[in-house]
């Protein structure tokens, strides 16, 4: 795909009329304003034709809330991809929707425009309250991970989106976790209309460290693609998944979709020697210098493959045409230059260092040389080359804003890149993307030391996951650069350290976050371990109030490689000694196999005053499974509810305890109708009688009255039981 784009914008395409441009000579709010109203007012003679397009960008929070009510009357297609909206711009859009103005919506696409749950909370409540009749969606290229793809998933029915034709949910950072509930929904056939799912570049697999093992979901997405529950699926993009590249577990889903349940999906077209002579003219333009207005060039994964194939002959020499005229002709107005199809070599590499040494891409602003998956292409000797003529020029890199290299071995060189950091020669630089790059121990040292220096001030984003080769000294060296720093990363949004040796250095991580030298993290990609002194200073952390306040939830567990369980009583203390309680970021807690004490939860059953907000009210998920909790743990535990409730609470877990009829019955006796207001399920599973006083049917003949009993009090929802699925009680 090329684009050429001399004027930036927002392009409006009013089908048969005219084309409008907003061009950058205008204030943007006012404008946006004005055209809307002039399309609104052309709408009403031409009201199904109606497209608009905006964009990197171009549209943000402030021009979001007046633009949304004017367009969206009649429209049938909204891309706002590549536009940062934030929370206010989804609310008003989210505004829009819950009054009906975006009836006539067909095409919805999000691409990158940072969603995240809170905007996602307004946005799917929305669709819920006025269902959408879109075909189209498009959600990629966002972090769905955790609630927001729950968020999602709970709009993906017939009765929110009855239409959808066309699901696209690209490098979204999906794991096993997320995939089985997107699997859920398939498998229900709440998408019956359903053709096209591009799940392309996200994680079928998840890396358990406890027990050295890979989690797949790949046999599970595939028994959920049958013919009764997505009749219409015909298109199927999965390419660059992780878990896609073992071959047992790519054997048994290719079998499952040839299996006559599975309905008939089309075969992705065969590339051929059109595209590589087609890059080899683009590469021969460049050299005739008859694309000197180029601004953004592009050569996108291909994304109709199921798996990658061999590297052709003809694709070589074409990437050879392109890399020799990114050599030698100067392309002032190049400011976007993506080529993650051609999987650049060293050899492609050192041609470009030459353009760079040269000054042809000065005006670079993005520079994208990653892959979604795998790890090929370039390494130690092109990065070098790379930053190496970067620190050759006076001025460096000064325009450049975003590096990807992700999926290839260019972390080899990562010491390289923090060299020219830490001399100024990328001052500009805020994105950059390491992932599954091959990192090495003295790369991540070289960036601890950059970012000692102050280097990386500006970074917003830093994407450094699925290295798994660097050591946990070199990971502890960089964040005690960041603890230690004068300003640490104060400007930083987003940090992945996902699949990394840092997942077991939780007290570690917890001392960064804590610092209060990164204020404006928001997303941070990690499933980290705590151990007991990791606990202690989790607790810490609450007491003090440090995590920065913007902060998605955290995603953790019980470290089990000491010989006694880990206490969980400092957390408990620490919600309990706070003055705001639980803070957004923990609203999931998983503290399966830890111990907890039955002071301090009479401590925090004892910490709410009167007129206080409770301490629990961010609580989304509990899991106490295996926690050693016994019938009197349990009726403080009904005393903290009862004393903090938990407005938000959709699950909680407490299997594998020691827990009696008398002490459930305790426990529910406790409640207030607003305890637990909104729980859908609560798991009893292997609490059989401890005793031995009844079989286990009549325990769970004499549970089942209990719950009938506590919802005629209204003390919980309405319930479902089933004797025969012992998995928990599932509140409806």
């Amino acid at each position: 795909m090329l684009v050429v784009s001399p004027v930036t914008g927002l392009s409006f395409t009013c089908f048969p009329l005219y084309p409008l441009t907003v061009s950058t000579c205008f204030h943007l709010s006012s404008s946006l304003y004005l055209l809307s109203s002039h399309l609104f007012d052309r709408w009403i003679h031409h009201p199904s034709h109606l497209h608009v397009l905006s964009s990197d960008n171009s549209i943000g929070p402030l021009e979001a809330p007046p633009v949304f009510p004017l367009l969206l009357p009649s429209l049938q297609s909204l891309s706002l991809k590549g536009n940062p909206l934030g929370t206010e711009g989804f609310r008003a859009l989210a505004e829009s929707i819950r009054g009906g103005s975006a009836a006539c919506l067909r095409t919805l696409d999000l691409e990158n425009t940072g969603l995240r749950s809170e905007a996602l909370e307004a946005l799917c409540g929305a669709i819920k309250e006025s269902p959408l009749r879109v075909e189209t969606l498009n959600l990629s290229t966002n972090e769905l991970q955790g609630r927001p793809m729950e968020q999602i998933c709970a709009v993906l029915c017939v009765a929110s989106l009855p239409c959808l034709r066309t699901l696209l949910m690209r490098h979204c950072l999906l794991n096993c976790t997320e995939i089985r509930r997107l699997t859920e929904v398939l498998g229900r056939g709440d998408l019956p209309h359903l053709e096209t799912l591009d799940s392309e570049g996200n994680y079928f697999e998840t890396i358990l460290w406890a027990a050295f093992q890979r989690e797949s979901c790949l046999g599970e997405l595939g028994k959920a693609l049958r013919k009764d529950t997505v009749p219409s699926l015909r298109n199927l993009n999965l390419k660059g998944a992780g878990g896609l590249q073992e071959a047992e577990g790519l054997e048994a889903f290719l079998s499952v979709l040839e299996a006559p349940e599975c309905p008939p999906l089309q075969q992705g077209g065969e590339e051929g020697v059109e595209e590589y002579e087609w890059l080899q003219l683009l590469g021969e333009g460049i050299q005739g210098g008859r694309l000197g207005c180029l601004r953004k060039l592009e050569v996108p994964e291909a994304g109709a493959a199921l798996i990658e194939v061999p590297e052709e002959p003809e694709e070589e020499g074409a990437r050879e045409s392109l890399f020799t005229a990114l050599s030698q002709v100067h392309l002032p107005r190049l400011a976007e230059l993506s080529l993650n199809r051609l999987r650049p070599t060293d050899t492609d590499m050192l041609l470009l260092a030459v353009g760079v040494k040269r000054g042809n891409l000065l005006g670079l602003r993005v520079l994208d040389l990653g892959r979604s998956m795998g790890e090929g292409g370039f390494g130690r000797v092109g990065m070098e080359e790379l930053m190496g003529a970067v620190i050759q020029r006076q001025e460096g890199w000064p325009l450049l804003e975003e590096l990807h290299v992700s999926g290839t071995r260019a972390g080899e060189g990562g010491a390289c890149l923090a060299k020219a950091l830490s001399l100024g020669k990328l001052p500009n630089l805020s994105v950059i993307n390491l992932q599954n790059s091959a990192l090495t121990d003295e790369a991540v040292k070289e960036l601890a030391d950059a970012v000692q220096r102050g280097a990386l001030d500006k970074v917003v984003c830093l994407r450094m996951g699925r290295n798994l080769r660097v050591g946990k000294e070199a990971w502890i060296e960089f964040s005690q650069a960041i603890v230690g720093s004068q300003r640490g990363l104060p400007k930083l949004t987003d940090l992945h350290l996902d699949h990394t040796k840092f997942e077991s250095m939780g007290e570690s991580l917890v001392s960064v976050l804590a610092s209060g030298k990164v204020p404006s993290l928001e997303s941070l990609l990690i499933m980290f371990s705590l151990c007991e002194t990791g606990m202690t200073a989790l607790g810490d952390a609450v007491k003090g109030k440090k995590f920065p306040p913007r902060l998605d939830e955290l995603s953790f567990f019980l470290s089990s490689a000491s010989a006694h369980p880990v206490s969980i009583d400092p957390l408990i203390i620490a919600i309990a000694e706070s003055e705001k309680g639980l803070p957004p970021c923990l609203s999931t807690l998983d503290l399966t196999g830890g111990r907890v004490g039955v002071e301090s939860l009479a401590s925090l059953a004892a910490s709410r005053e009167v007129g206080e907000v409770s301490k629990l009210s961010n609580l989304r998920f509990l899991t106490l499974t295996s926690c050693g909790i016994d019938d009197q743990r349990l009726k403080k535990l009904g005393e903290v509810f009862r004393a903090h409730a938990c407005p938000e609470l959709g699950e909680l877990f407490l299997q594998d305890n020691k827990l009696s009829l008398e002490g459930i019955s305790a426990f529910l006796d406790l409640l207030e109708p607003d305890s637990l207001p909104e729980v859908k399920k609560i798991a009893f599973k292997g609490n059989t009688d401890p005793e031995g006083k009844h079989s286990e049917r009549i325990f769970l003949s004499r549970l089942s009255e209990l719950l009938e009993k506590a919802q005629s009090a209204g003390l919980i929802k309405k319930c479902s039981f089933s004797d025969s699925d012992w998995d928990g009680i599932s509140v409806l």
